[in-house]
């Protein structure tokens, strides 16, 4: 049986936890670093969000915390089939000003997909000339990531250039059938 349903909802936003929550992870001194521009504008126009948000923050200890800059995940988890696959559908783009030309981490929009039960992320990204997939297995703060006997951390970034002057990626289904048991969006 098919179950569908829409993980959307942007004008629900600003009410942190019913759809859309800041995100962020805990760190080993007990504090947590939260994804969030103080300076950030954020707009809902006909079911669209559009960030804009000058950076202003980072973190000079660890990388992935220092990468993403403003970032919502899904209040509830989308769990993952035990068998079968799970599917989605998304249109992201990007229009950055002031960044460097081929230089995808200057300023990009992102989907991420994060299994913090096994450390798997799968991430779309668009920027200005680019767009990436990545598939990772990291060592997120608070998360427990099972030990192997094969390469335990890793990233695979595939990039390519973008033909038309405003970045886009829209694809009409993304089937996931990976070893991740549940995600936040």
């Amino acid at each position: 049986m098919s179950k569908q349903f829409t993980i959307g909802d942007f004008h629900t936003i600003l009410s942190e936890g019913e759809v859309w929550k800041i995100g962020g992870f805990p760190l080993p001194d007990g504090s947590y670093w939260e994804f969030r521009e103080p300076n950030a504008v954020i707009i809902v126009r006909n079911g669209i969000l559009y960030a804009r948000a000058p950076l202003s923050r980072s973190h000079n200890y660890v990388q992935f915390l220092d990468n993403a800059k403003h970032m919502y995940y899904s209040a509830k988890e989308v769990e993952v089939p035990e068998e079968g696959e799970i599917s989605f559908e998304l249109q992201i783009r990007a229009r950055t000003q002031n960044t460097a030309p081929d230089d995808l981490y200057d300023g990009f929009v992102s989907l991420n997909l994060l299994d913090f039960t096994t450390g798997a992320a799968l991430d779309f990204f668009a920027g200005n000339d680019k767009y990436a997939s990545v598939y990772a297995v990291l060592p997120f703060p608070g998360v427990e990531v099972p030990e192997t006997d094969k390469t335990r951390f890793f990233c695979i970034l595939k990039k390519k250039p973008i033909f038309s002057r405003v970045s886009s990626i829209r694809t009409k289904s993304l089937i996931i059938a990976a070893k991740m048991k549940s995600f936040f969006m």
